[in-house]
């Protein structure tokens, strides 16, 4: 699975890069271009590299900070949930409620539903992935996952935009 998303994500970036970087794709798309940019944002950031891929940024310097933050979000919405999906078949015959006894008695404690666990868990680097597909595993209702990262994710979405548009202002 990890294998087939770095190489969708591969694709992804190869056909951006093709088309002349995501500058180009707002130039040629025009009111398109946000429509085009948002599935190839989700996917790139289900894969286990996207913490290392500036797309965030890039949305806040090419739509500005207000449309780029709605494209961060809405896209880091989607991929929570297919990253949530991924974790909930993954642990389908594992029984990972019977796993709970080996865990250490400090890590025990902490229930993986724990809204402070499914939001902040979010805003540490490469823990946002491990985090949704966690939540799936250990059977956390989609829903509460949903509203978590909706509210996790929107703080961190204003602020790479906003570094974007900043960035391309200075420059």
């Amino acid at each position: 699975m990890t294998l087939l998303a770095l190489a969708l994500l591969a694709a992804v970036l190869l056909a951006v890069r093709a088309a002349g970087g995501p500058e180009a794709l707002r130039a040629r798309y025009g009111l398109l271009a946000p429509a085009i940019s948002l599935p190839l944002h989700l996917v790139v950031n289900v894969t286990p590299l996207a913490d290392f891929i500036p797309w965030a940024v890039a949305n806040g310097a090419v739509y500005g900070w207000e449309l780029g933050a709605v494209l961060n979000w809405l896209a880091w919405l989607g991929s929570s949930s297919v990253q949530f999906a991924i974790g909930r078949r993954a642990a389908q015959g594992l029984e990972l409620e019977a796993r709970f006894d080996t865990l250490p008695r400090w890590l025990a404690r902490y229930p993986a539903d724990h809204p402070v666990l499914l939001v902040a868990g979010r805003w540490i680097p490469l823990a946002g992935a491990l985090v949704n597909v966690g939540a799936g595993a250990f059977g956390v209702p989609f829903r509460r996952l949903f509203a978590c990262a909706a509210l996790g994710a929107a703080p961190m979405a204003v602020a790479t935009a906003g570094l974007g548009a900043g960035l391309l202002h200075l420059l």
